[in-house]
Formats: structure tokens, sequence, C-alpha cells
């Protein structure tokens, strides 16, 4: 009997090592340390990714505003409403405004009888913020787009040894373009600089001619001058310096940091040699961002599509003119002096561009 329990006992010793042999345990009871991970966290970032914009399902009409219909401002708006018509026909109906220059695109935004508009930023931040011309005048309805192209101040006068400097064009006619366009105001703050003034005195024979119509009247020596606002290599320009009866005149440093310090809507610039002909050495001047803007109460969608087709559609900005190459998204924000729209920050964020704030 003593050898059948023994014998029993034995069995079932066997048959539980067995079984602990074919079940793992579900917990260790020391969990291995974990190694370190090399995926990216999980968690959600700080900034959420930003929802694509529903695409409009009908054409709306917008217009783009430019400045005369040679300058540099008019053809870039026209080749950006082709871009949206062609690349986006199921969501704009786009043309182009010829105006006589920022003061007159900022009115038309202001009023929402444009939607998007090129402007100097000089005087963009002047109506926006209700200072100097626009006092008691301030504009609410403007907000920024995108990065256009720096417009520089170039001062253009006869190839004559009587004309040095600035200073030297008390009692000459200078050619200031259109009354109350930017090109005026910034050649009123220029010469008042040198303590030049044609509205309350008789400093200068201000013409309101612009670089286009120059050209014959400095030839016939009806003109001594003339202040063009333009990008590097515009048509009038070119036109004038071309000639070989021009030159251009530098602005002295110490006036060129006073107007950048009063006014950040401007930076020191310098026109290198051989940009033109006949231009033999650097020029120092000061620039102005143009930008594209729009009416601040655009629909958010127009404003981000607007951006989709003209960044997808650059290169034809540049085949158009050569300042289309700095409309680009990467220089957005640069300058900028009016808070963006809603809808294109919504674009700059989703695509990864940050926006400074304003």
């Amino acid at each position: 009997m003593k050898k059948i329990l023994a014998l029993l006992l034995a069995l079932a010793m066997v048959l539980a090592l067995a079984a602990c042999g074919s079940s793992p345990s579900a917990e260790p009871s020391t969990p291995p340390a974990a190694e370190p991970s090399t995926e990216p966290s999980a968690e959600p970032s700080a900034e959420p990714e930003a929802v694509a914009m529903t695409r409009p399902t009908s054409p709306t009409m917008v217009s783009i505003a430019g400045g005369s219909s040679s300058g540099t401002m008019f053809l870039l708006a026209n080749a950006m409403a082709l871009s949206l018509n062609n690349l986006a026909p199921d969501v704009f109906n786009a043309t182009a405004e010829s105006t006589t220059g920022t003061p007159a695109i900022l009115e038309l935004l202001e009023n929402s009888e444009a939607d998007f508009g090129w402007a100097a930023n000089n005087t963009a931040r002047d109506a926006y913020l209700g200072i100097n011309t626009y006092e008691g005048n301030q504009f609410s309805n403007l907000a920024s787009v995108a990065y256009g192209y720096e417009q520089v101040v170039q001062i253009v006068v006869r190839n004559d040894d009587s004309i040095q400097s600035v200073a030297d064009l008390k009692g000459k006619s200078f050619g200031v373009s259109n009354a109350g366009s930017t090109t005026e105001l910034n050649a009123r703050l220029i010469l008042g600089k040198y303590g030049l003034d044609y509205l309350d005195r008789d400093d200068v024979s201000e013409q309101y001619v612009g670089e286009s119509q120059a050209n014959d009247l400095i030839s016939n020596n009806q003109l001594d001058g003339v202040l063009a606002n333009a990008a590097l290599g515009s048509s009038g320009m070119i036109t004038l310096m071309t000639s070989g009866n021009c030159k251009l005149l530098s602005i002295d440093e110490k006036i060129i940091d006073e107007i950048c310090t009063e006014n950040p809507s401007f930076i020191p610039y310098t026109i290198p040699a051989g940009t033109y002909e006949n231009q033999s050495e650097d020029v120092k001047t000061v620039a102005v961002v143009n930008y594209i803007l729009c009416r601040a109460d655009l629909p958010d969608e127009l404003a981000y599509w607007f951006l989709d087709c003209i960044y997808q559609d650059n290169e034809n900005l540049v085949l158009t003119h050569k300042a289309g190459a700095t409309i680009l998204p990467e220089n957005a924000g640069i300058g900028m002096v009016i808070p963006m729209h809603p809808g294109a920050l919504a674009w700059y964020t989703e695509h990864g561009y940050q926006i400074p704030e304003i």
C-alpha cells in the first residue's frame, strides 16, 4: 500500500512539472528595463496641423489692382489673374485693374471695390495706422497676403556736371510722378531731407511725370531729373539709362539712416554697378517692399486658393517680369507691416511657414 501511494505521489509531481514548462508566466515578477525609443513621440505637437481649406465649387469674380498699365505692379497683377483663371477656373473669375498706384489701390481695398492689390509698404503702413497723410483717415479693411518685390527709389538726372547731389536739384525741374502717388510722397520725403520743398516753397519746379514719360523731356532739356519708384530693370529705367543722357544719384548715407530709422518700411539698398548701361559705380539709396494685400473682409478660402495658385505658377510670374522671382512663400512675413489675412495664414501654416505676429 505504501508503495502505491509513493508511486501516485511521484506521478503527480511529474505532471505538475510538465504543466509548468508548457505555460509561460503572464507577467514577469521583475520587468526588464525599457530600451530608449528612437520613434517620434505620438503626442500632439504644440501647434496642431492646419486643416486644408475647403475648395469652392463655383467661381467668384475677383479683381487684382495694379499700377499704371505699363508698370511692374500691373504686369504682375495681370499675370496673377491669368494664373487664377488657368489653375482654378472653378474658384476664380479674375481680372486685373490698372490704377494710378498705391494710394488708389488702398482706397479700392478699403471700400471693398477690389479684392487683391499691390501696395508699397510705407504708404500701406501709414494708411493702416492712420498717420502722416492718413491722419484722421485710418484704414481698417486691409490685410497682408504675400511678399512681392523691392521697389527701389532711383533718382535719375541729366548727365550734367552741375548736378552731383540731390541738393543740386534746387531750382531745377524734377519729375515726381502722379500727385499723391507713393512715388510723389517719396519725392517729398527725400527732397525734404535736403531742405527742398515744392509745396510751400518753389525750391524745385515739380513736374507730375514718371520715368516712362521723362526720357524725351530730359533729352530736350525740358526736365532735369525724375524720381522713379520701381523694381530694378523696369522698362522706363532701362530707356532712361540706355540713352546716355542720364545718370543716377546716391542718397547721402546719413539721410538713408534717418529715413530707415523713422520708418521701418524703408530699407537701405545698393544698386550694383552695371545694373544699367552707363552706370559704372554702386548707387546708395533706399527701397520699400511692395506687398500683395487684400481686403480684410475677403472670404478665407479666396485668400487661401489665391496663394495656392500664384505659388504654383511662380515661373510664369518671373517670365512676365523678373521681379516675380521674389514672390515666394519663404519670403512671406519679411517686412510685413499689416497683419496676415486668416485665409492666407492658413495656407502658410499648413505648408510649414511661420508668419510673425504684428
